[in-house]
């Protein structure tokens, strides 16, 4: 971590607390696709056995019933991502709760938009404060998963199901010979 310096830690602070907001939004986006997919697949692989030996009109029954099932399971998606997303002003105030920072980066970020306290003592020691608290939130620290594990396992799982009930007769034929 660089040294925080009066005249540098406003932007040190600003260039952090949008990697932080980055990571944790991109989370929030690779957690709502993989949950999407698993969906996606899912509903495909109880399709299948419709497609393959259900009447016609079974099939259409079964296919557009999936249909409004999926898009409910859209709509509960995207809401779920839009409580969990993290807008740019709220950034900061999440920062500060997930990083126990009591305040100090709102008070800074604020000072800075001020000139004239920038000078004070309560600067420097502010700056020196955070610049001590800089490495206890890192992106790495406050967001820690890189790729929301649950998520991903679950739509690995389903789209390997689907691939397996896709090649059911192949894997038959394997295992008779």
């Amino acid at each position: 971590m660089p040294e925080l310096t009066p005249t540098g830690a406003v932007d040190i602070v600003q260039r952090q607390v949008r990697r932080v907001w980055r990571r944790k939004n991109l989370y929030e986006l690779q957690r709502t696709l993989y949950l999407t997919i698993a969906a996606g697949t899912a509903a495909a692989t109880l399709l299948l056995p419709f497609a393959l030996f259900a009447p016609a009109d079974m099939f259409a029954i079964a296919a557009w019933g999936g249909l409004v099932v999926l898009g409910g399971i859209a709509l509960l998606l995207v809401g779920a991502a839009r409580r969990r997303w993290l807008a740019r002003s709220a950034a900061v105030p999440w920062i500060e709760a997930e990083g126990a920072l009591a305040g100090r980066l709102r008070t800074l970020l604020e000072l800075a938009a001020r000139p004239a306290a920038a000078t004070g003592f309560f600067h420097a020691l502010l700056v020196a404060e955070i610049g001590r608290d800089l490495a206890t939130w890192t992106p790495r620290r406050l967001v820690p998963q890189r790729v929301p594990r649950a998520a991903f396992a679950t739509a690995l799982v389903t789209t390997s199901v689907l691939i397996a009930a896709l090649h059911v007769e192949a894997i038959r034929n394997a295992l008779k010979a």
